[in-house]
């Protein structure tokens, strides 16, 4: 299985008119799999020990007096050599004397130097400087990449549309063309209630489970100074922006015409323009929560206790003139009360 998988990645890289770069990550490959790579990097401890082609990997390690029985295989025998957490004491302490070795003399290894001139001349150009210094150059290329990286993600766009739709039909034909007279305030009230929540929690919660996990690889590309965090943070706000606003305006536009909130066109886009926005708030409240929790379960969980309270003082369980006076602070920070606000 291993061994089709680095066949498939391995033609994958050189079919076609533009040569692709492909990384991959193994753990104890047999020495067929091994040589099916152009360069390997052998990390101990997160630090790098040698890095070149497979067959230079023997010719290095025996410059260090390091010599690779006949009887063994070169990945198994790279792995034995630097194995500094495996084995008993003796081997540790003697994994760890090469572990060292390896480090000194990894500058000496050709391709390190030549990987080295190559970062170096990278460094010096126009393209490396334009994104570090440039915060418009860094965020237009993060942006490019998040899009790319939803075009790949295409199921997860398609089951955003499907929900939103879903529950547009859903709340359509619970609220059906509602009667514009006084008998019906609650039900209008009601509708509008549990569009503009469904809209909020859609918004905000897939950033609760998504955010945390793109937060370490974000801090370390920033300091590695491959750009800044606000760049980070603008194109991945940008990028969220239109899958927000086309599932808000889908549902809202679905919903108007079955529930009947409206007969004129000011009152269609005020009412789309509204629930576009309540998505925007809830993508916000989302990045909020996320980086508040820091990890998925307790951005989950600070974006529950955030919203729930609020929702108590939107307009449509209790009026602000029965609240509490010491309580009514609390509109003016919360999320939905302008949803509901007639001033």
């Amino acid at each position: 299985m291993a061994l089709n998988v680095a066949k498939l990645l391995h033609g994958f890289a050189r079919d076609g008119a533009v040569k692709k770069t492909v990384l991959a990550t193994i753990h104890q490959p047999s020495e067929e799999v091994f040589n099916l790579f152009d360069k390997v990097l052998i990390l101990v401890e997160g630090r790098t020990v040698y890095f070149g082609s497979p067959t230079g990997g023997l010719k290095h390690f025996a410059s260090l007096e390091l010599l690779c029985p006949h009887d063994e295989s070169p990945p198994d025998f790279f792995m034995r050599c630097v194995a500094t957490d495996a084995g008993e004491d003796a081997e540790r302490i003697e994994a760890k004397a090469n572990m060292e070795k390896l480090l000194k003399a990894l500058p000496q290894c050709d391709a390190f130097q030549s990987a080295d001139k190559a970062e170096k001349n990278v460094s010096d150009g126009d393209a490396f400087q334009s994104l570090r210094g440039s915060g418009l150059v860094a965020v237009l290329t993060l942006i490019r990449r998040e899009f790319l990286i939803r075009r790949r993600s295409k199921i997860l766009f398609k089951a955003m549309i499907a929900r939103t739709f879903f529950m547009a039909l859903l709340l359509g034909l619970l609220y059906w063309q509602l009667p514009n007279d006084q008998t019906s305030w609650q039900s209008v009230m009601g509708a509008l209630n549990m569009v503009m929540i469904n809209t909020f929690m859609t918004a905000g919660f897939g950033l609760t489970q998504e955010l945390p996990h793109a937060f370490r690889p974000a801090f370390r590309e920033a300091r590695a100074g491959m750009y800044s965090i606000s760049a980070w943070f603008w194109s991945k706000t940008i990028s969220d922006l239109p899958i927000d606003i086309i599932g808000a305006f889908c549902g809202s536009s679905v919903i108007f015409v079955m529930t009947g909130l409206g007969n004129s066109v000011a009152s269609y886009l005020t009412f789309v323009l509204l629930v576009c926005l309540t998505a925007v708030m809830g993508n916000a409240w989302g990045y909020l929560a996320s980086a508040a929790g820091g990890r998925a379960e307790y951005a989950f969980a600070v974006f529950l206790l955030t919203v729930f309270p609020f929702m108590i003082f939107n307009g449509f369980l209790i009026t602000t003139e029965e609240i509490p006076i010491y309580f009514r602070w609390i509109e003016y920070v919360g999320p939905f009360k302008p949803v509901f606000s007639e001033r």
